[in-house]
């Protein structure tokens, strides 16, 4: 700052400052808008993650329902011999 101030310095003063504010704001604001898009991306690959597992889950247990009943014998039907 200049030894002799003046009316016109004391304004460029408070204007520097307020340049400053508004700035450290605009860079407080950027952030919180790039945390608030993370938080959102997060959450939406979360559920696209659930749904994966859901799905993979259910085809597992289709798959061993048909290798259960692949494994369980059925009764084989016995003919009777006919006397000729």
């Amino acid at each position: 700052m200049p030894e002799r101030v003046n009316a016109q310095s004391v304004w460029v003063q408070r204007l520097q400052n307020l340049e400053e504010a508004a700035s450290g704001i605009e860079m407080i604001t950027g952030e919180i808008l790039q945390i608030t898009e993370n938080v959102n991306e997060i959450k939406k690959q979360t559920d696209e993650f659930n749904k994966e597992i859901r799905g993979q889950s259910s085809n597992i247990e289709e798959r061993e329902n048909i290798e259960k009943g692949d494994s369980q014998t059925s009764a084989i039907p016995v003919e009777k011999e006919r006397s000729a």
